[in-house]
């Protein structure tokens, strides 16, 4: 179902912003 891969997507895209951000973060707290 292409909602359902939609969806999976997503979900992987906003921990990899996450993740993203969070590295971005501690780098510029330095």
């Amino acid at each position: 179902d292409l909602d359902e891969l939609l969806d999976e997507i997503d979900e992987v895209l906003e921990e990899n912003a996450e993740d993203f951000v969070r590295n971005y973060v501690q780098k510029g707290g330095q």
